[in-house]
């Protein structure tokens, strides 16, 4: 069994259970300026432009001159100071010659019927819509300069018209000129309806748009990190963000904390100083005619480069709170010197589980335990499953500070070395935590269900519940091998067990591992898709240095968890979306970005790659075709990773924000409804969906009638009253919503059902408002606008966290390749032309761009843009084709015949994968070998003298730690690439103390 138990990682429902939670598009910059409006305006440009000369972007692949995906770069907003906002308007010409006036059926289509002005927005995209008159185009030069990519600001004093092409400044409405395309267009329906007909009018041309105003500030002015420099002799300083979309910032020194002032100030001053402190900060003023905001400096975080300052940088940076928790938080938990227990209200009104067999399966370090699982035979040969969740909401109430704190932060925080939790660790690790052997209250789901998966009937409800034993994934995946059998001559784990045999643990398992499977079939034919992420977990040594990493390993007892957690959190969305559709919180995660998802098909399509993008279900089996015929786990790798290009975030929400419950939806899990309900220990939205399904309970009471044999106390007197309900009859709730105190909540129901057949629907409707009021106050619901708010700010916070965790990696990843770097195998994942190439490292999971001019020894870079290949030859001799492959440069690159054709889809795969090559010496494919736990072992083969000649391997730091573990040797020049090939890469990582960057991993071409 391998020991992963120094990783933190856990069970990642964020990941792990929602597909697309890892997937996120790139960070936009900011651009934020107080008081200050900017003359920019919106355009149309062709896509192709979109292709070319965009290398800021490590997500930007080049269609024109590279094999890749093509991916729209930020369009760079170049705003003069001084210039106001534009209203535009449109002529009576213009719209005459752009036929706007016509139905689009009877329009001309086509070049020759396409006026000067939209002809110039397709070659010119650098001209903005407000210098278009009827009779002007702009000039190709000025238009090719920023179409380019060149970030260069418009001389604003010359005319970008020919001289027979005058520009009109004189009839002009508020800055802009009466025959522009936008002239009365002055609503966001009237714009939106003139964009609409210019796209339909002209597919081959795209809108942009460049900001005009900053209407709110962003909260990232308050969140600054960055390193200080001296500018002169004076007090005045400048702050370089660490963030490279943030300006630099003028601080002055005397506002700076007296307790830093000093030290800070001197530091600054001394340009000899190679790691500088870390300081967070907060932008005050941008005045208008500046050209840097003012910042003030809050703290010191510690010297860069240093691992718990960067860690300290990184949560300041996203506004993640590492405090201790106030007073008045703490106040809110019960008392941490007296012995909690359940007491007798609670048992009488919660359905007792403690003489069910249940258990709980996480990661071996795991401490919050939200989730256990248990299962029972039925007569017939049924059984009954469960879910237990811990009942967070029993001790968060609604509006106390103990919940302000927690929707605050939103969300645990995993850091490689430690978590910060959303909640008070008495909470976490010990009331709610469902630890075995001790009683805990839960919500429970059961599902009667056929052994093939088949759901009989359901329930849910709060209870009490017991667990038997704390297991481990490992321990789970023994018993699934059948390496652990409970027999008694075999050694148990290393857990107690309480009221059970092992023997009865190792048969649940088991049949819940075989209704998993089912669970997954039916999941998948119904068109789910799961695109997984590589995931590192760390070793450390006594210091809490890392001293290894490796991907953490998904196995089938994972799956296990999933599938019945996914289940779980299913159903409970069906049951709070069907009670309050106006205020129900779920999760949708929206279909793929059209664009980028036909950019993966036609590059699949020029690789030979059967992919079919209609559905998430299609793409799930076009995956799964891909996987049958390719044996490179690292290839597929990179196709998932290509596929994940375009997919979108998932998001929280709030139902009332979307009458439409299409767009309710799950893309990647193809469900109708979908929220988060088995993780409350760690995420408030769960929180909150607690609240709502007890609420919906009490509503639907027939959703609550315990079903038979399930308890083991004596059933309840009132057993339509939901299990979780708190200390109130049915006769108090109809006395407050101001139903006769006789009646009940089933005869109000029914009264209701009579009004409607009687065609009242407004009595029955008023009677369910007051019904639905009463339970807001009691189970703390708020209404759709509170609840759309915190959606929006989990889902920030959410983010936020990823953001934070993703940095933790990478910052203990370049601490432990800087000092111990690596020789490995990469996958281009893409060849930018003759400039650059991106290598996918598998093992470490993270993709490098290589810089071609960077190389050593250096080269010169061929690249055919018909066979989309790539050829390096040495600077000093360029071979011809011919030449080259005389001097055997096949053995560098194992290839394909072009002849080769394929019958079926899967020999289609193989022989593009095997098209794909890989590195090789002296002719054998070089392969990447992995331990089964995955980690990085050292096992060099040659000596650092020998290294030391090597040039590619010149001003590495530490040498002498270099790993080799797969015995890799540099590759000869000339090299041909191509997508998919494998080749040696060297990889380690620089800090950059003296510019506050974060620190960075790279990769160099192994080349002799």
């Amino acid at each position: 069994m391998t020991d992963q138990s120094s990783s933190l990682l856990p069970v990642d429902e964020d990941s792990v259970f929602d597909p697309m939670s890892d997937i996120q598009p790139a960070p936009a910059p900011v651009a934020d300026r107080t008081r200050t409006a900017h003359n920019t305006h919106a355009r149309l440009e062709p896509e192709e432009l979109h292709a070319q000369g965009n290398d800021e972007s490590d997500s930007a692949l080049d269609t024109d001159s590279a094999s890749g995906i093509a991916e729209s770069p930020a369009e760079s907003s170049h705003m003069q100071p001084g210039s106001q906002p534009s209203t535009y308007s449109l002529s009576t010409d213009l719209m005459s010659r752009l036929k706007l006036d016509q139905p689009l059926a009877d329009r001309p289509v086509g070049p020759g019927t396409t006026p000067d002005s939209v002809m110039a927005m397709g070659s010119a995209p650098s001209t903005t819509l407000s210098e278009f008159s009827a009779v002007g185009a702009p000039s190709g030069a000025s238009a090719q300069q920023e179409g380019s990519g060149n970030r260069r600001q418009r001389n604003v004093g010359r005319s970008s018209f020919g001289s027979n092409r005058r520009r009109s400044v004189d009839n002009r409405d508020n800055g802009a000129p009466r025959d522009c395309i936008w002239h009365g267009a002055e609503s966001v329906e009237a714009a939106t309806k003139v964009m609409n007909e210019l796209m339909v009018r002209f597919p081959g041309i795209r809108p942009t748009a460049e900001v005009v105003a900053i209407l709110n500030n962003t909260p990232r002015r308050a969140q600054v990190v960055g390193i200080l420099r001296a500018e002169g002799g004076g007090d005045v300083l400048r702050l370089t963000p660490c963030d490279p979309r943030m300006p630099h910032m003028m601080v002055n020194a005397s506002s700076m904390p007296a307790e830093i002032q000093q030290r800070l100030l001197a530091e600054a001053r001394d340009p000899s100083v190679p790691m500088r402190t870390l300081v967070s900060a907060h932008m005050t003023t941008w005045a208008a005619g500046s050209a840097y905001p003012v910042a003030e400096i809050r703290c010191s975080l510690g010297q860069a480069g240093e691992l718990e300052a960067e860690t300290a940088a990184l949560l300041a940076m996203e506004k993640v709170s590492d405090v201790e928790f106030t007073p008045e938080v703490l106040a809110c938990l019960p008392k941490a010197n007296e012995e909690w227990s359940i007491n007798a209200e609670e048992h009488a009104q919660r359905t007792d589980f403690t003489g069910i067999r249940l258990f709980s399966i996480d990661p071996p370090t795991a401490r919050d335990l939200d989730d256990a699982l248990s299962i029972q035979p039925l007569p017939g040969g049924n059984f009954r499953v469960g879910v237990h969740i811990a009942d967070v909401a029993h001790f968060v109430s609604q509006g106390n500070a103990l919940d302000e704190e927690a929707r605050a932060r939103g969300t645990s925080v995993y850091l490689v070395q430690r978590v910060i939790p959303m909640l008070p660790r008495l909470l976490c690790e010990k009331l709610c935590s469902l630890n075995s052997g001790v009683e805990r209250l839960a919500f429970s789901v059961t599902w009667d269900m056929t052994s093939e998966g088949h759901i009989v009937s359901q329930w849910a409800g709060r209870s009490i519940i017991k667990s038997c034993a704390k297991l481990a994934y490992g321990h789970a995946q023994d018993m699934i091998e059948g390496s652990f059998q409970g027999l008694p001559d075999q050694e148990p784990p290393p857990i107690e067990l309480h009221g059970c045999s092992w023997p009865e643990v190792v048969q649940d398992v088991l049949t819940l591992n075989s209704i998993a499977r089912h669970l997954k079939s039916a999941r998948a034919d119904n068109g789910a898709l799961r695109l997984d992420n590589t995931k590192l977990f760390f070793k450390m040594d006594e210091h809490g240095n890392p001293v290894s990493a490796g991907p953490y390993v998904q196995r089938e007892a994972n799956q296990l968890v999933e599938e019945f957690m996914l289940l779980a959190n299913m159903t409970v969305a069906k049951i709070v979306a069907d009670a309050f559709p106006d205020r129900a919180l779920l999760r949708r995660h929206p279909p793929p970005d059209t664009r980028k998802l036909l950019a993966v098909l036609e590059l699949a399509k020029s690789l030979d790659i059967g992919m079919d993008v209609t559905t998430a279900g299609s793409i799930a089996q076009s995956l799964r075709s891909l996987r049958e015929g390719c044996t490179d786990q690292a290839v597929m790798e990179v196709v998932t990773l290509m596929v994940t290009k375009p997919m979108q975030i998932a998001e929280y929400f709030c139902t009332g924000e979307h009458e439409d419950s299409t767009k309710w939806r799950h893309y990647a899990l193809a469900v109708s409804h979908y929220t988060h309900f088995t993780s409350p220990i760690r995420r408030y939205p769960d929180v909150i969906v607690h609240r709502l399904l007890a609420a919906a309970l009490r509503l639907n009471p027939a959703l609550t009638r315990p079903p038979p044999d399930i308890q083991q106390h004596p059933p309840q007197e009132a057993p339509q009253q939901e299990a979780g309900a708190p200390l109130h009859s049915t006769s108090d709730l109809a006395t407050q919503s101001g139903m006769p105190e006789d009646s009940s909540v089933e005869a109000s129901l029914d009264a209701t059902q009579g009004h409607q057949a009687r065609g009242k629907q407004a009595d029955a409707q008023q009677m369910q408002n007051k019904q639905i009021a009463v339970l807001s106050n009691q189970y703390g619901l708020v209404d759709g606008a509170m609840v759309s708010e915190t959606a929006t700010h989990c889902n920030e916070r959410k983010l936020a966290a990823k953001t934070v965790s993703d940095g933790s990696m990478r910052l203990y990843l370049c601490v432990l390749l800087r000092q111990h770097p690596i020789i490995t195998q990469g996958v281009c994942l893409q060849i930018g032309g003759s400039k650059f190439i991106e290598v996918y490292i598998s093992e470490l999971g993270m993709d490098r761009r290589i810089q071609l001019d960077t190389l050593q020894p250096a080269v010169v870079a061929a690249f055919d843009k018909d066979s989309k290949q790539l050829l390096l030859s040495r600077a000093d001799h360029t071979p011809s084709r011919g030449s080259r492959l005389q001097a055997g440069s096949r053995n560098n690159l194992q290839q394909t015949a072009d002849s080769t054709s394929s019958s079926s889809k899967q020999e289609t795969v193989a022989a593009s994968v095997a098209q794909s090559g890989g590195s090789v010496n002296q002719g054998e494919v070089v392969g990447i070998s992995h331990s089964d736990s995955g980690e990085h072992e050292v096992n060099n083969s040659a000596s650092v003298e020998s290294w030391s000649q090597w040039p590619c391997l010149n001003g590495l730091e530490f040498l002498e730690n270099l790993r080799n573990p797969e015995n890799l040797q540099p590759v000869a020049l000339p090299l041909e690439l191509k997508l998919f090939s494998r080749v040696p890469v060297v990889v380690s990582a620089r800090l950059f103390g003296q510019t506050g960057m974060p620190s960075e991993a790279f990769a160099r071409l192994l080349l002799q």
